[in-house]
């Protein structure tokens, strides 16, 4: 009989948490739990960032970090979600003995790399991202076009997942089937530095419906903003038209670097739209308009300046063709059934091992 395998999960969290930015990984967090992966947690307390609090928190950190290593049992498989949010003595030489002298299995779960946003690495992201390619037995990335960055970063092709989208729990989820509407959703950060394209989507005469942070336009004719909510709550307003996956500085590319970065990485804003039950538009350079495309779930455009167009000849039909398409990828996203498949084939990969 095989012995079985312990499994556990490297949780990170600050105090008072709740951000959109926080739900994907808490998410997956969610997920390990129900597939056995036991927590060992580091809470970062947020009291102040004086040198005094500063140096008391390395200290937990340090302490933390040596009971994490006395947990967890020899020939176990760690699941590590990356990158890390903040700096903790005493964690990489815990991971490094984790490795050497107890033998455990690494699976790192990637959500940003920071040398594919176009800015500059730091020295701490370089050596921390070179650490954790060393120590990962299996690398969970994004889609294909992220898995083929790693392979020419010198990571074997064998211990390489494809995640192909991320997934979006909804406690008490209710699907509801979208009514047809050209209008267009844009769900996110909305700050004008970051989403600079927002300036001029009155130029396209098309309707937008806004949510999220830091909206500084007016309600116009064409765009309607709707404020902020919760990421647990916003999908039960999204029940009509299109969700937009765009980013950068322009409505005729998605260019600069926060567009760029949509060349490798899987947008959260995309699984909300599509757990919401909502067809997407997408830029056609996106890393993830194949999954758009293949799953026949929205339209793939390489510029806004075509919708218009586009629009003129969309039908009901049409639309409720997508909708019906995006109902089978909902139920999947909400029941993380994307994150079970990749956490299971890099379980398999590593108990044959």
């Amino acid at each position: 009989m095989q012995k079985k395998i312990s499994r556990y999960q490297l949780v990170a969290h600050e105090m008072n948490q709740n951000t959109a930015g926080s739900k994907a990984p808490n998410d997956i967090e969610k997920i390990a739990d129900k597939m056995g992966f036991q927590r060992e947690e580091i809470i970062k307390e947020d009291k102040g960032n004086s040198l005094s609090f500063r140096i008391k928190r390395q200290i937990h950190y340090y302490s933390r970090w040596r009971k994490i290593y006395s947990e967890i049992n020899n020939s176990s498989i760690v699941l590590v979600q990356y990158p890390f949010k903040q700096r903790e003595l005493n964690r990489k030489k815990t991971l490094e003995k984790l490795k050497k002298r107890k033998k455990i299995k690494l699976i790192l779960l990637v959500h940003d790399v920071d040398s594919l946003r176009g800015g500059p690495s730091n020295r701490r992201y370089k050596s921390e991202f070179s650490l954790m390619l060393s120590l990962a037995d299996q690398i969970i990335v994004h889609n294909l076009t992220m898995k083929k960055f790693f392979i020419d970063e010198g990571i074997p092709e064998n211990k390489l997942i494809n995640l192909k989208i991320f997934d979006y729990l909804i406690d008490s989820y209710q699907y509801h089937f979208p009514s047809f509407s050209k209008s267009i959703i844009i769900a996110g950060n909305l700050d004008a530095e970051k989403a600079k394209y927002i300036k001029y989507l009155n130029k396209l005469h098309l309707h937008f419906e806004l949510y999220g942070p830091g909206y500084n336009g007016n309600t116009t004719e064409y765009i309607n903003y709707n404020g902020v909510m919760s990421p647990n709550n916003i999908y039960s307003a999204l029940n009509s038209g299109f969700g937009l996956v765009w980013d950068g500085n322009s409505i005729s590319s998605c260019s600069g670097e926060t567009g760029n970065y949509l060349r490798y990485n899987d947008p959260h804003k995309l699984s909300l739209y599509l757990a919401s039950g909502i067809p997407v538009i997408i830029w056609k350079k996106a890393a993830e308009a194949k999954f758009v495309e293949e799953n026949k779930v929205g339209i793939t455009v390489d510029s806004l300046e075509e919708l218009p167009e586009i629009f003129k000849s969309l039908d009901a039909t049409q639309y409720e063709l997508f909708a019906q398409n995006v109902e089978k990828i909902a139920k999947k996203l909400v029941n993380g059934q994307y994150t079970i498949d990749a956490i299971n084939m890099a379980y398999q990969r590593l108990s044959k091992e």
